[in-house]
């Protein structure tokens, strides 16, 4: 009979394609705090959300303006890290 062989190396690393957890990730243990995460985030956005969003576009026009952009589709791209363009703070209600 054969010895199992663990797939590492002589020099105690993993053969390509070898894990050293064969059984893997237990399946949802990578969303789990994701999810948590976006549940609280709900909670606290239907208890705060609306005055808390005013309060960053008046007093932090430019990381208001980076945020909208990070939830936008990864196909539109812009550079919100200078200044608002007149534009901008017109559509951003800041003008």
């Amino acid at each position: 009979m054969q010895p199992e062989t663990t797939g590492r190396n002589q020099d105690g690393t993993f053969a390509p394609g070898i894990s050293g957890n064969p059984a893997g990730r237990p399946k949802g243990a990578r969303h789990k705090l994701q999810e948590d995460f976006f549940r609280a985030l709900q909670a606290s956005f239907e208890k705060h959300g609306a005055e808390v969003l005013e309060t960053m576009r008046t007093e932090k026009p430019n990381e208001y303006a980076r945020m909208i952009a990070s939830l936008m589709s990864k196909e539109i791209e812009g550079n919100v890290t200078g200044d608002l363009s007149p534009e901008m703070k017109t559509w951003l209600g800041i003008g």
